[in-house]
């Protein structure tokens, strides 16, 4: 009798908890950008001879920032390059072993940003290994987007990004 009564219990809890309208971001203290940030995020690397050499995320800033990125296609991007070069000029997007386009157009603006910089401490991106760019590409006509991170021998990272998609 007690085991048929635990297990009731039990199954009407699960029922009652399971039903309820709250989203993944409902838990998060966070602000509007941040949630609009984490459904844009997208994460590629290269890897070779099961070594992970390149980690590249990107999150489409027209998507968050929906009112101040209008002069183009706009990105936050974080890399980490294993065996990357310390000099500032020579690492990261600025290395030239490794080509950033944007359906096969490189980038306008190129922005080392540093850890207090506004939009750094606004994205979700916070490893210190890595490093942070603000990416601006001209406008591109059309809905879809292929940010592409490619090294001559190691490969290429495909992010796609579809713009109507992201206004849902």
């Amino acid at each position: 009798m007690m085991i048929k009564t635990l297990f009731l219990l039990l199954v009407t809890l699960l029922i009652f908890t399971s039903c309820g309208s709250r989203g993944a971001m409902d838990y998060f203290d966070k602000n509007e950008h941040y949630e609009r940030a984490m459904t844009s995020l997208q994460i590629g690397t290269l890897v070779e001879n099961l070594n992970t050499k390149v980690i590249f995320k990107a999150i489409y800033l027209n998507h968050v920032f929906k009112t101040e990125y209008q002069d183009g296609e706009h990105f936050y991007i974080s890399t980490h390059i294993d065996e990357d070069s310390y000099i500032k000029t020579q690492r990261g997007l600025f290395n030239k072993l490794y080509a950033l386009k944007l359906n096969d157009t490189n980038a306008t603006k190129v922005v080392e940003l540093d850890s207090n910089e506004t939009l750094r401490l606004e994205m979700p991106l916070t490893e210190r290994w890595s490093r942070y760019y603000h990416v601006r590409f001209d406008e591109v006509e059309g809905n879809d987007l292929n940010l592409t991170f490619s090294h001559k021998d190691q490969g290429t990272i495909l992010l796609k990004y579809a713009k109507d998609e992201l206004e849902k």
